[in-house]
């Protein structure tokens, strides 16, 4: 709880590189270079071969899993000898030149497996989507989730860099939660951006909550990636649809206005059914197993 601060001081006086579980997302910034953004199923391949070859893992208010550890859930590693600080990480401080190695190492995995996902001509990709509102945002928005693809992509695409700021119900499973977890966090920090990227079928499991909204005035902004997977969410999400854009050229234009406008604001992304969460683990596999983005 609250230990951001320590152990970003922690990895500045160390350079030990950092992973985040779906959970831990924005307690080390993402955008730091000694981030190796999520791990596990839909993580990337950098933070998941770190996990597999590294002999040292120190592991924070976490679990394993089979996505991470693969079948066995327990990782066989040599002892590690303690390593000692010596040189300086800019004003910091950097382990010996073997665990500079070992950074290089992962670096070289970043290089040649960075995220990427396919586009269909002038349809939006939902990832597409995502970059933007991060880019728009600075980062710096609260961003909350349903369940489903729409989830994952946030986590991956979103450059998640403050504590706090990510609101999903993870395993759980619970759709539906990122209207109202929204709701609360526009309540809580009445002069933050609070964004719930939701997909169609978990905006439809509280839209009611649309009401709540319109009535109290939250500036809650709902961007919502349409797949049109349920051909009934339309019926029930018209009379509610502030805008709709279905072509990238329209994106950024859509985006800063609901940014912009006062007060709750809905905009309908609609995104290509085609797209799919990207790096994935399957079932049983390691990071080497990982099926990539674009190929």
């Amino acid at each position: 709880m609250n230990c951001s601060e320590e152990l970003r001081w922690f990895v500045g006086l160390t350079g030990i590189p950092v992973a985040s579980t779906l959970m831990g997302l924005g307690i080390f910034p993402c955008t730091d270079d000694l981030s190796l953004h999520m791990l596990g199923m839909h993580g990337t391949i950098q933070a998941n071969y770190a996990v597999d070859r590294s002999d040292l893992l120190l592991a924070f208010g976490v679990r394993f899993d089979d996505r991470v550890t693969g079948i066995n859930r327990i990782l066989e590693k040599n002892a590690a000898k303690q390593p000692t600080a010596e040189n300086k990480r800019g004003k910091g401080t950097k382990f010996n030149d073997k665990v500079s190695a070992w950074i290089e190492e992962i670096d070289e995995q970043k290089e040649k497996h960075p995220p990427s996902y396919r586009t269909f001509g002038e349809a939006i990709p939902p990832q597409y989507a995502i970059q933007l509102l991060d880019e728009l945002t600075n980062g710096n928005a609260i961003i909350c989730t349903g369940v489903g693809q729409h989830q994952m992509w946030a986590a991956q695409y979103y450059k998640h860099k403050n504590p706090r700021h990510w609101l999903s119900s993870s395993g759980l499973g619970a759709m539906g939660f990122g209207l109202p977890a929204a709701m609360g966090a526009a309540l809580a920090k009445p002069d933050a951006i609070v964004v719930d990227i939701d997909g169609d079928g978990s905006f439809m499991m509280n839209i009611q909550e649309l009401a709540t909204i319109r009535v109290e005035n939250l500036p809650v902004k709902i961007m919502q990636l349409n797949n049109q997977h349920r051909g009934m969410v339309y019926q029930f999400q018209y009379e509610y649809r502030d805008a709709r854009v279905t072509k990238k050229a329209e994106l950024r234009e859509a985006i800063e206005k609901m940014l912009k406008t006062p007060g709750p604001y809905l905009l309908d992304v609609t995104v290509t059914h085609q797209a799919q969460v990207l790096q994935l683990i399957p079932d049983g596999g390691t990071f080497k197993d990982a099926i990539k983005g674009a190929q």
